[in-house]
């Protein structure tokens, strides 16, 4: 009886959906020949206009800092956590900047549903980084292991890394987890081993970073993570013997769902001679390669 339910639901899903695409497909056809519906390297439409400009002369702009923190001493905190906790709440004025001076900081820290607008900018992913170690099989949810969690609207991180250090064998372990709508990162890294990148909810653009991991190191909710990556190196880490490795895990089960992951102009790189790559795992999952270079 489950089976002829389950076969019941997917007929129906599947009848739902070729409607749809019918619809779509007629009006594409009336769209002229020389319509341009790639992003190419260009921006989301929903990228404000400042940010655009950052995005695309990111080298010669300069951030003018609200706050400063460094584990020298040398800035108005000592930690990430101190500076984001002064931030005004549901600042949706402008941006509020903050930078993040070179240093290992050793917090876990969330910018949370009320700090609205946050742009965090380091001195580069390989001297600003936030790290940590919470695992599954320290007893961690996976939801809970992440090392930085970016819930606010509007927040931005240029120039830094996130990890999570706990090994192969400790199972889950998020080195960043997004929830923030209309978040942006740009020139960032993010390490770890399994499940590395949470790309949790809402729209979210990467560009230029570098993700790396073994087992769905880049996943997301499925009725809710809409996620584009533009120029990022996908680095596939070695994994433990006898698993193999999958970057993209989006969890999308119904081809309707407006969600999915884009991977744009990325390089998909393997190091230390693994080669064990997979394609998506679920039937439908959305995963989008436009140019992707091997």
């Amino acid at each position: 009886m489950r089976a002829a339910m389950d076969f019941a639901m997917d007929i129906t899903s599947n009848a739902l959906a070729i409607s749809g695409k019918i619809s779509s497909f007629l009006n594409l056809i009336q769209a002229t020949s020389f319509s341009r519906r790639l992003l190419e390297d260009g921006n989301p439409s929903w990228v404000s206009h400042g940010d655009r400009r950052l995005l695309e002369t990111p080298a010669t702009l300069q951030f003018t800092p609200n706050a400063s923190v460094a584990k020298d001493g040398n800035g108005n905190f000592t930690t990430i956590s101190e500076t984001v906790a002064q931030v005004p709440r549901k600042f949706d004025f402008s941006k509020y900047v903050m930078y993040v001076k070179e240093g290992v900081y050793n917090e876990y820290m969330e910018v949370d549903v009320h700090a609205w607008n946050l742009t965090m900018y380091g001195d580069g992913p390989d001297k600003t980084i936030v790290t940590g170690s919470k695992n599954y099989v320290d007893g961690v949810r996976t939801f809970k292991s992440a090392t930085f969690d970016a819930v606010g609207d509007g927040f931005m991180a240029v120039s830094m890394a996130f990890e999570n250090t706990a090994g192969p064998a400790k199972g889950q372990a998020v080195a960043l987890r997004v929830q923030a709508a209309r978040s942006i990162f740009l020139h960032c890294r993010m390490q770890a081993y399994q499940d590395t990148l949470y790309a949790h909810s809402h729209r979210q653009f990467y560009r230029n970073c570098l993700i790396s991991g073994t087992i769905d190191f880049i996943f997301g909710d499925a009725a809710a993570a809409a996620a584009v990556f533009q120029k990022c190196f996908l680095t596939m880490r070695r994994p433990q013997a006898h698993h193999g490795t999958v970057v993209f895990a989006q969890s999308r089960v119904r081809v309707e769902e407006s969600t999915g992951f884009v991977s744009q102009n990325c390089s998909f790189v393997a190091v230390l001679a693994f080669t064990g790559a997979t394609h998506p795992r679920l039937p439908v999952q959305r995963l989008l390669h436009h140019h992707h270079r091997p």
